[in-house]
């Protein structure tokens, strides 16, 4: 009996035990009653592009292309998604898979009312096809599925292709252009001066282009009242809102203040080491700090007082090798190190028969401090050097350089870029001329701050702007402090 009272209690004991875990368990579920949005992402896509086949024919062909780097930003008070960067053109929003998650696991369900004309929430799935064509709804459900939170999610792509250019004829038949000999471009801030030789006097006359065209060629004080030596045409310098001109008469200097005013100076002797006076042969350059030219003697000379007084710069190789004509100078901030700039000189030797690019570093905390310029022949492998051109112009856009020349005949050559301090250069396959472009020959490009690519032709007096599309587009913030 007492066994049968035992084994009674044991089995009583288990039961209590047991009921007593459930109640446990019951007690340590907790529902959270709030959810949100915590990260969007366009992981694929498909897009549609324009291909030019061997025969010259234009087709379109799709492919999947991944847009995991395109972010998108949460604003958690104002309840929108949204990408700044756009992606890009010919996306079909109409077909994105997207990467959706929440917070405290709350159910996500996309609202397709936009699309069948009443109110449909589908449940999201991270393997289902999207259309973001239109901004769509998009709610978030807590777990107890008492209430949700309900986000606008807007997929931005963009309309024209970024690496396309756009341009515009600003002037025809400019009469200066047409009766010039020779013309030269500079960039001054986001301003840029025409200057040309007149054939009529041999003299140097400067132009504002912008007031110039602003007028539609009517305003007169677009025409500078200086006028320079014919010499000076082959002397013209630039870079940030530093200009300098060398003829004759001495160097003459401008500086472009902040509300556009011209702020000249003139100096007439011009000193070496030694505190001679001494003449340039020509003013080939202008960085951040620096102002250089080759002198009478054939040497590179560096100034960082404005052209008033110059050194002799150091090289890797013999002054023969520099540049005798076309010479062009380009500059970029050396990225991975702040303050420092990259400058590029390059020109045609005639003892090389090829154009050659010598480079230097600039510390611009200590301008004049003797780095050694840098020969790099006509660039490591022939296979990129850059073909000879007549009247060759090299100038900086964006993180390259852009050569564009003439053919013997007059025409436009082949426009080459490089993207890696002049030592390879390839035919561009993005950047083109306008298609109603004349030329005679005689030309100057330039680019401005704005992004703004200058071209003026002599003969059809044509001046053209034109961009590379993705320069022009809004530059969104991507980053917030308090």
């Amino acid at each position: 009996m007492r066994s049968k009272f035992s084994a009674y209690f044991m089995l009583l004991s288990v039961v209590i035990m047991f009921a007593s875990c459930l109640k446990d368990k019951d007690e340590n579920i907790t529902y959270r009653g709030d959810s949100a949005i915590t990260a969007f992402s366009v992981v694929t896509a498909k897009r549609y592009a324009h291909t030019i086949s061997k025969s010259g024919a234009d087709s379109v062909y799709r492919a999947n292309v991944s847009c995991s780097n395109y972010k998108f930003y949460i604003d958690q008070i104002a309840c929108e998604i949204y990408n700044p960067d756009s992606l890009p053109k010919g996306v079909d929003l109409k077909k994105l898979i997207c990467s959706i998650t929440s917070r405290n696991s709350g159910t996500i369900l996309i609202n397709l009312s936009s699309v069948s004309n009443h109110d449909t929430l589908k449940v999201y799935s991270s393997t289902d096809s999207l259309d973001f064509s239109m901004p769509r709804e998009v709610r978030v459900y807590n777990e107890q599925s008492t209430s949700y939170r309900t986000y606008t999610v807007r997929v931005n792509v963009h309309q024209q292709d970024g690496d396309a250019m756009t341009w515009k004829q600003e002037k025809n038949g400019e009469l200066n252009f047409m009766k010039a000999s020779q013309i030269r471009l500079a960039a001054v801030g986001n301003n840029v001066y025409g200057f040309g030789l007149s054939q009529e006097d041999g003299s140097t006359w400067m132009m504002d282009l912008k007031k110039r065209v602003a007028s539609g060629g009517t305003d007169e004080n677009s025409l500078s009242t200086l006028h320079f030596g014919f010499d000076a045409i082959d002397n013209v310098v630039s870079y940030g809102n530093r200009l300098a001109v060398y003829d004759e008469e001495g160097l003459h200097s401008l500086t472009l203040t902040d509300d556009g005013t011209e702020q000249w100076t003139h100096t007439k002797a011009i000193y070496g080491e030694d505190k001679k006076e001494i003449n340039l042969k020509q003013l080939v350059g202008m960085s951040d700090k620096e102002m250089y030219a080759i002198g009478t003697d054939g040497k590179l000379l560096v100034s960082t007082d404005n052209g008033l007084t110059w050194a002799e710069e150091q090289l890797d190789k013999d002054v023969s090798f520099l540049p005798d004509n076309q010479i062009s100078c380009t500059v970029h901030d050396v990225k991975t190190n702040e303050g420092m700039e990259r400058v590029e000189l390059s020109g045609y030797n005639e003892e090389e028969g090829k154009f050659v690019f010598w480079t230097k570093i600039v510390d611009k905390a200590e301008p004049g401090a003797q780095s050694v310029w840098l020969f790099n022949g006509g660039g490591y492998d022939k296979s990129f050097w850059l073909p000879s051109a007549d009247n060759m112009r090299i100038f900086a856009y964006g993180d390259g350089n852009i050569a564009i020349g003439c053919s013997s005949s007059g025409a436009f050559a082949q426009i080459y870029v490089s993207n890696d301090g002049c030592i390879t250069w390839q035919k561009s396959t993005t950047y083109s001329y306008p298609s109603e472009i004349l030329c005679s020959g005689v030309f100057d490009a330039a680019a401005d701050d704005d992004g703004y690519i200058w071209l003026v032709c002599g003969g059809s007096g044509q001046i053209w702007r034109g961009m590379l599309n993705r320069y022009g587009w809004e530059v969104v913030q991507k980053s917030f402090t308090e």
